[in-house]
């Protein structure tokens, strides 16, 4: 079965799609290492069976497994045998913004089963291969399936109760996401919006699920495994570039994390050997 991935809406800027369909189909033993988008993605496994390392902790998806991967996930795939799956990529702009700003910085983990599926298969595709794009309702139904089946899994997840983040916290992780590449603390964004760093931390983590410090390093390796897949900077470079004033910390992190060095890491991707220069 042919890869078929199908571009239906793009916001302002004509390169970011604004949602996207994909089916694709994988063979046993192909795996993907450890990487971050900088889109929201919905993924559900339609048959075969696939190893899935989820923020560092391992899951068995069968038929059915469904994730949402928040901006701050990063994940890994190692297909077990033979699989097809649904892949949907959508950017913040998409959905209702309650719904987003949620999905945003929680994602979600769920198990379809076996009624639930059939249905949510039919949905997608309708989407994917019968539904009119010239209809002048289309964007509005692709809108409205799509959250039906967000709210369906996160129903059925562990979320059961979904709570808005207070707008100290958006306007945070807003100002991380904006400069995160720079030298900035706790105490300094606290000072900023008026809060106790004790107190602000602590409702960072409640929100997020993360520690301030172990957000802000997630963001910098997801900018370091950027360039480590797309530029030929060496190690160093790359972890002065991506926000660390030292690259043995950058070294502990990444490997703590990935559980693998940055030329590692390059390799997987590249194809490039490790070397002592590069390191």
């Amino acid at each position: 079965m042919d890869n078929i991935t199908k571009y239906l809406f793009q916001d302002e800027n004509p390169s970011n799609n604004a949602f996207s369909i994909h089916k694709r189909s994988e063979v046993a033993g192909i795996q993907f290492p450890p990487h971050w988008h900088d889109y929201l993605e919905l993924e559900i496994l339609i048959s075969g069976s696939m190893e899935h390392s989820y923020n560092n902790t391992i899951y068995i998806c069968e038929p059915g497994s469904a994730y949402i991967l928040s901006y701050h996930d990063y994940h890994g795939l190692r297909f077990l045998s033979d699989s097809v799956s649904y892949c949907i990529q959508f950017n913040n702009n998409f959905l209702d913004d309650k719904l987003t700003r949620y999905l945003q910085s929680n994602g979600v983990l769920y198990q379809f089963g076996p009624e639930e599926m059939n249905k949510v298969i039919e949905q997608i595709e309708e989407i994917h291969t019968q539904a009119d794009p010239n209809s002048p309702f289309y964007e509005l139904y692709i809108k409205t399936t799509l959250t039906d089946i967000i709210l369906r899994m996160l129903r059925g997840s562990l979320h059961h109760n979904i709570p808005s983040s207070p707008l100290p916290i958006q306007q945070v992780i807003a100002y991380i996401a904006d400069n995160y590449l720079q030298k900035i603390t706790l105490d300094d964004i606290a000072r900023k919006y008026a809060f106790s760093a004790a107190y602000l931390g602590q409702l960072f983590k409640k929100q997020t699920g993360y520690t301030f410090n172990e957000y802000l390093n997630l963001l910098r390796l997801k900018h370091a495994c950027n360039l480590l897949q797309n530029s030929p900077l060496a190690v160093k470079e790359i972890a002065y570039q991506s926000g660390y004033s030292s690259v043995e910390y950058f070294l502990h992190i990444f490997k703590k994390q990935l559980q693998m060095t940055p030329s590692e890491y390059r390799q997987l991707f590249t194809g490039q050997m490790p070397s002592e220069k590069r390191t």
